[in-house]
């Protein structure tokens, strides 16, 4: 048996399906069982055997689909493909109501309630020339909100940040280069849940614009605090939500429609990267990515246009169009039978 066949019959067993009793997958309607069988690969994709999945796990599971900005009903089943794995006792860890965990049915109920502007479906990508336009756009209204939404986009862009990871950064984060440009250090992100950190370039444009904010809402450049700021009486960090209404308001200021989310500008540097002519390993790097699965499915558009058959597939002159009666001509006759 292949390993993607063990996989398989794993699921199906959590699942309570079996071959040998074909009544236990008539008891679902096939779609249902395909989308519970797509959720708990993506699952095992992202946390490991399905055995080994406690609430921590599941938990993490659910965040990472809501930083990707899923749609609600999106997420919802995905839970329910757990709970009924976890009902038929196949995720021994997690008991056999998982839903309940206080902790899961609180961040369920939170994204219900407040991510209803999602869609089903991807976010549209946010490619370089998309970042810079909107940053440029922000920037020129010269004010500290304007400002500060300019380096924001510019940083998401050029490090390729996670809505979560961008909202985490505090100034003392970004560290200045000698010849204008900075980096970006992301002390944890979901592939990184050890906490090593990671560093991330900024191109000298980003960190100018990094500056600049900084100057106008009067931050120290070594200051302790968060990076990006509420303006305003209430003040303190701009959370997650806030960065992706940020991003969807900016990208619409300068007429890009679509799709978009805090996650396009992720998306959409992908896009470029592959475009640009990185290798899908520097991609992976580049966004932390652990798996090829999703930087193939971000730029799969880019990645045809550098593919085996793009490269070495050449374009034959068309042959020129025979006039009719030639053409004709050269059709085998057939006698006509009377």
């Amino acid at each position: 048996m292949t390993a993607a066949a063990e996989i398989d019959a794993e699921i199906d067993a959590a699942l309570g399906i079996s071959a040998d009793n074909p009544d236990s997958a008539a008891a679902l309607a096939p779609k249902t069982v395909k989308d519970y069988r797509h959720w708990l690969r993506r699952l095992r994709r992202s946390q490991g055997p399905l055995g080994g999945i406690d609430a921590d796990k599941l938990l993490a599971w659910l965040r990472e689909l809501d930083d990707a900005e899923l749609a609600p009903a999106s997420i919802q089943l995905g839970a329910s493909a757990v709970a009924r794995a976890a009902k038929r006792g196949g995720i021994g860890a997690l008991g056999t109501q998982p839903l309940s965990i206080p902790a899961v049915a609180d961040l369920l109920a939170a994204i219900s309630r407040t991510r209803q502007h999602r869609r089903l479906g991807s976010p549209d990508g946010l490619r370089w020339e998309d970042a810079d336009r909107i940053a440029a756009a922000a920037a020129a209204e010269g004010t500290p909100v304007g400002l500060r939404d300019a380096a924001l986009i510019a940083t998401m862009s050029d490090a390729l940040l996670r809505r979560s990871e961008a909202a985490a950064l505090d100034v003392r984060d970004i560290r200045r280069q000698p010849d204008g440009t900075a980096v970006a250090h992301i002390r944890r992100s979901k592939t990184d849940q050890l906490s090593r950190g990671t560093s991330q370039h900024l191109t000298s444009t980003t960190a100018a614009r990094i500056d600049a904010w900084l100057q106008a809402a009067g931050i120290a450049a070594d200051a302790d605090a968060p990076l990006w700021q509420r303006q305003g009486r209430t003040g303190g960090r701009v959370d997650a939500d806030l960065i992706g209404r940020i991003v969807r308001r900016r990208a619409r200021a300068v007429g890009i429609t679509g799709r978009i989310t805090g996650h396009s500008l992720r998306r959409g540097a992908a896009q470029s990267l592959v475009a640009a002519g990185a290798t899908l390993p520097e991609t992976m790097d580049a966004g932390r990515w652990s798996s090829a699965e999703m930087v193939a499915r971000y730029a799969r558009d880019e990645l045809a246009r550098t593919s085996a058959v793009a490269r070495l597939r050449t374009v034959q002159p068309a042959e020129p169009a025979q006039p009719a009666d030639r053409a004709n001509a050269a059709l085998p006759q057939h006698r006509e039978r009377h």
